[in-house]
């Protein structure tokens, strides 16, 4: 662990400190997305950013313990976008869907697909909340197996065996093999 990953914040603005990085990792969050997204990768860094420090500053322990905690609000803005989006796309095609086939409005398959997600890891964490905490560190934080170890307080051995079972486990659940 390198002594920037360790340390506590200590930038006037720890904001400057992750924000590249961030924006990385929500760029990869939104790069299954469809082109008409309306959600760029900084506009979501800063909405989840918003949300950091309305729960203050003082929860970083570190750039890591950041970066995790913008995992959970970056996914937490993401399926509330998608969830919303899908809303006003089953209300069109209630408008329209007399019209014909050709009229009618569809759902994005990867709104779909983001909140078929959430849906999962909310299944998953009931009965393997670790295994649900380190998808949500890997998919939305961006964080290694080393990284999610350290996060975790476990050996990167066992966080390797979590992911391959998460994986797995939310594979089978997507595909509709409850």
């Amino acid at each position: 662990m390198t002594s920037a990953e360790s340390d506590p914040v200590e930038s006037d603005d720890p904001f400057t400190v992750v924000y590249a990085e961030l924006r990385r990792i929500a760029a990869g969050c939104l790069a299954d997305e469809n082109r008409a997204h309306t959600l760029s990768p900084t506009a979501l860094v800063h909405e989840a950013w918003l949300r950091l420090q309305r729960s203050g500053p003082e929860r970083f322990a570190g750039i890591r313990s950041m970066k995790a905690l913008a995992a959970i609000a970056m996914r937490q803005i993401l399926i509330e976008y998608g969830r919303r989006r899908r809303r006003r796309l089953r209300l069109l095609q209630n408008d329209f869907g007399g019209r014909g086939a050709s009229d009618t409005v569809t759902v994005s398959e990867s709104f779909v697909d983001l909140l078929d997600l959430d849906e999962a890891l909310i299944a998953l964490a009931p009965e393997y909340p670790e295994h649900a905490r380190l998808v949500e560190l890997r998919y939305f934080g961006g964080l290694s197996l080393r990284e999610c170890a350290e996060e975790l307080g476990v050996c990167e051995r066992t966080v390797d065996r979590h992911w391959q079972f998460a994986r797995a486990w939310l594979n089978r659940r997507l595909q509709g093999n409850n």
